[in-house]
């Protein structure tokens, strides 16, 4: 029958179905441009058009139809209901994609007719408990009185009047589905042939098959099946992905083409961010078909970043994103009114010098203010009181944002409690620009989605008593996965989309990129919750067999009736695999067609991409990131054995890692650096690591420049002043009081210290000294008893602070501590500097023996402070100590890096956030 008078019959109603809501645009354009104007014609898929027939249905038994995102977070509160006990679908491995092939594979066996108590769901413990999960979200359905997109199907539904049913060719429709419309029209439809490319079997899972084909078959099927001389086909290779992109930009402008009339096909959708970055590049606007995606605006990356700032453990560090790339709405004044840039904020709460904890940041903040605000009061007006003004503006300015960001560490109160206050800070601070009408509108609408998200999870079931690292990867990837507004073609604009997602291309550029063998065909993975073994079990139906042709085929029915200019592209180098690709068999197959003209874009190769996001990275398993002889992962290089083997230990790294592998891992495996709390310029002055620097300095030349002077106490007061000096320019101390106080005290220490040294000197006890005996040799650590002997050889680096030559020939092991006295007990348990630095000192200063090891406190008011081990008490400890070492060396060379047994290590730990066990509890030991 033809189809024209069809559509220009207005008093007709043509409902017209087509396999995706993507391609409802390309089939009104395509049918408008060969049958002209559709008078009284509905395009949309069987879903919508189900929707609309059985809502009186609905109404009339008191029913609400879910919506899939309803119907996800239903699944979710099922998979992680406590009382649930899954062997298979365990809580610690599931994620949001996990709900999501759940809810499909249900809607799937519901549209075949398949029931949750199939004898075939019986005999393996997953099939049970999806069939478990299965039945519970039938009995929520049904204690809620609502139903899902599957059971419309067994709803009554009458079609309008004088109405007639048009389905393309291409539907891939379930059974109940296919008997649902064709009980509605009384098998009484008309069908839409597309082009079919006769050498290629038709894909198994098309519903319909058109013997009278209403599109003509273009040149590109003549040329790939019949091998004829193509008519206007090129075909391009690129250096990497992104240059396949760039090179049909510079196509575009140096041919002077109409954006408008183009259109780019992709395989993959890591293309859609090359596209976005090459428009932006090149000045081209571009539609993509997936619509607005929410990671590509403000909003989405501000949330994201809150998100990840959570996950990581609040480090203070990981909030400067958010400072730099504008998506802060925060207006905050100086004294004088002028606006603060948000980057100087950052480095306003970056001088605070909090590591980690927003709470403490708040904290530390306000400590600030009030300090200076009380300094403020006491000075007279001029440049330096502006400067505590302007401090104290943006402090009080940023107090708000901080109290926001302290309410996220309230991990406890439940994930309904943080969501609200993650919703509050995205209303008040995230920017939607006012003043690129475009721009502005996309970050609002993009905040309105986020908005909508969140409201509809804190109204859905789902509900946990505390926030997890895996529960917020999960909400990331469901705000990331969200799009708004499916962007259609518009005049003026090149167009994009994912070739399997549209049909009948209408203009007469095209480009596909994607066609190297990586990416062509699409390769199916099978289902991970009903393998094809579970499907074939349950119905012939639901078995998703896929040719290597189908890619082809499809390919193949969107460009048959194309009568324009075709472009082919694909890789020969993956940038991001970092290996060579070979041409797709659809290539190779048109590579040998004659008259096909062959080019390539030669640039430079794109740089090569990170197989992990921060947060992904963050989700690893552990015990998949470090066995005994595999690699560390992505973060070091080599292997554990190989890191331990070939490294040149310090005391302090020993120390540590015997104290806790895991804090082992974090600074010295990880390279997560260590940061304090002090704040230059501030409060405190100084850091320990800048105040340790500035004591040693001072002793270093109180032994070497006040022997034989005649008054030593003068010298002692003159290096002081220098040395503070000089530590003054480096890190300047802006509150005077604190420098005097500071010098004081460094003072007296320094008096107390260089008498008591002079006095050995004098009395002929110590005949010599060394300062800052710096070295590398190999040390033995050797446990030995009556049972067994171990051992094991280390390079040992260090600087000794001073060694003394005393007149019985023998040698004294000093090391200065700026901090506070340790008690014996933990020192002859914790304390290993001394005994390894005894090792050390035998190989350098081999034939003396070493008297004392001993650790000064000179800045401790009492004098002569210090805590010492004599020759009888090292050689007493040594077995004790060689166990501790090697025990910790052995762990960590097969990857164990599990926490330190006292907790009490815990509390201080500069690496407690990232740790994280408030959260993780217990203790994995394989990190």
């Amino acid at each position: 029958m033809e189809l024209k008078p069809l559509f220009l019959d207005m008093n007709l109603r043509k409902i017209v179905l087509v396999d995706k809501t993507s391609n409802s645009y390309h089939a009104r354009r395509y049918l408008t441009d060969k049958y002209g104007i559709l008078l009284n014609t509905y395009i949309m898929t069987l879903g919508q058009y189900i929707s609309q027939l059985t809502e009186r249905a609905l109404n009339e038994k008191k029913l609400e139809l879910i919506d899939r995102e309803d119907s996800l977070y239903l699944i979710e509160s099922i998979m992680n209901d406590e009382k649930s006990e899954f062997q298979y679908f365990k809580r610690e491995v599931i994620s949001l994609n996990t709900y999501t092939e759940v809810l499909a594979t249900i809607h799937e066996l519901k549209k075949t007719g398949i029931s949750y108590d199939n004898y075939a769901l019986r005999g393996r413990i997953k099939a049970e408990e999806f069939a478990r999960i299965f039945r519970q979200y039938h009995a929520a359905l049904t204690r809620l009185k609502m139903v899902d997109e599957a059971d419309l199907l067994k709803l009554p539904a009458v079609p309008a009047p004088n109405s007639i049913h048009l389905v393309f060719d291409n539907v891939t429709w379930l059974p109940l589905e296919k008997s649902f419309f064709e009980n509605l029209c009384r098998g009484d439809f008309r069908l839409i042939g597309l082009p079919k490319p006769g050498c290629i079997q038709r894909p198994s899972n098309y519903t319909y098959l058109s013997e009278n084909v209403v599109v003509d078959n273009g040149y590109l099927i003549n040329t790939f099946c019949d091998g004829r001389t193509p008519n206007n086909l090129r075909i391009t290779r690129a250096y990497g992905q992104s240059n396949e992109i760039n090179g049909i930009f510079r196509d575009i402008l140096l041919r002077g083409l109409r954006f408008d009339q183009c259109m780019v096909l992709y395989t993959g959708g890591e293309y859609v961010d090359y596209i976005r970055n090459a428009a932006d590049y090149y000045g081209i606007p571009v539609t993509i078909q997936e619509g607005l995606k929410l990671e590509d605006t403000k909003p989405f990356y501000l949330v994201s970043q809150l998100i990840w700032y959570a996950a990581k453990g609040f480090i203070t560090e990981d909030i400067k994103p958010i400072f730099h790339s504008a998506v802060l709405r925060l207006e905050i004044l100086d004294y004088k009114g002028e606006r603060v840039a948000d980057s100087k904020l950052y480095e306003y709460i970056r001088a605070l010098r909090v590591h980690s904890g927003a709470v403490r940041l708040l904290n530390k903040l306000d400590s600030h203010v009030r300090d200076c605000d009380e300094i403020s009061r006491k000075m007279i007006e001029g440049p330096s009181k502006d400067k505590y003004l302007k401090s104290i503006a943006i402090g009080k300015g940023l107090m708000h944002f901080v109290e926001d960001l302290a309410r996220l560490e309230d991990i406890s109160s439940g994930t309904d409690e943080w969501l609200k206050s993650l919703l509050d800070i995205m209303v008040k601070y995230a920017s939607t620009p006012e003043d690129d009408k475009e721009e502005g509108g996309k970050d609002k609408r993009a905040l309105e989605a986020i908005r909508n998200t969140i409201e509809r999870y804190l109204e859905g079931p789902c509900s946990y008593r505390s926030v997890s690292a895996k529960w917020l990867y999960e909400l990331q990837q469901r705000l990331k996965g969200s799009s708004k507004d499916l962007s259609t073609p518009e005049p003026g604009k090149l167009h994009a989309a994912r070739f399997s997602n549209t049909m009948l291309i209408s203009r007469p550029y095209v480009f596909v990129v994607g066609l190297d063998a990586g990416h062509f065909p699409e390769r199916r993975s099978e289902s991970t919750i009903l393998s094809d073994v579970d499907r074939k079990g349950l119905s012939k139906d639901l078995v998703l067999e896929q040719r290597k042709t189908d890619s082809t085929y499809k390919l193949l029915e969107v460009l048959g009736g194309f009568k324009g200019e075709v472009n082919f592209i694909y890789s020969y180098y993956d940038t991001v695999k970092v290996k060579e690709t070979n041409p797709s068999s659809f290539i190779q197959e048109m590579l040998g067609r004659d008259g096909v003209p062959k080019s390539e874009y030669s640039f430079l190769p794109g740089s090569i991409e990170s197989a992990l996001t921060p947060m992904e990275d963050l989700m690893l398993d552990p015990s998949e990131l470090l066995h005994k002889g595999e690699d560390i992962g992505n973060k070091a290089t080599g292997t554990v054995k190989d890191f331990i083997s070939g490294h040149i230990f310090s005391a302090s790294q020993i120390e540590m890692m015997a104290k806790c592998r895991r804090m082992f891992y974090y600074k010295y495996v990880l390279d997560i650096p260590e940061d304090t709390e002090e704040v230059p310029g501030h409060i405190g002055w100084l850091n320990p690591a800048d105040r340790g620097s500035l004591l040693h300095s001072i002793l270093e030349r109180v032994v070497s420049e006040t022997k034989g002077s005649e008054q030593p106490d003068l010298m002692i007061e003159r290096i002081c002043n220098e040395e503070f000096r000089e530590m003054d320019k480096r890190v300047p101390c802006v509150v005077r009081h604190h420098y005097d106080i500071m010098l004081k005290t460094f003072q007296r220490a320094a008096l107390r210290y260089g008498r008591y040294y002079l006095s050995m000197i004098t009395s002929g006890e110590v005949l010599s000294s060394e300062t800052e005996k710096d070295f590398i040799v190999p040390v033995e650590i050797m446990f030995l008893n009556e049972e067994e002997k171990r051992s094991r050889t280390i390079i040992l680096r260090g600087i000794i602070d001073r060694v003394d030559i005393n007149r019985d020939g023998t040698i004294t092991i000093v090391d200065y501590k700026s901090g506070k006295p340790f008690e014996d007990n933990s020192a002859n348990r914790e304390k290993l500097q001394d005994y390894l630095y005894t090792l050390a000192a035998r190989e350098i200063y081999r034939g003396r023996e070493v008297k004392e090891a001993r650790y000064e406190f000179p800045l401790e008011e009492a004098e002569g402070i210090y805590w010492a081990m004599d020759g009888a008490k090292l050689d007493a400890l040594t077995n004790e100590k060689a166990r501790i070492i090697l025990a910790a060396i052995e762990d960590v060379s097969r990857g164990c890096f599990r926490r330190a047994e006292d907790s009490k290590h815990c509390t201080y730990c500069s690496f407690y956030l990232h740790c994280r066990p408030h959260i993780n509890g217990g203790d994995e030991s394989w990190m």
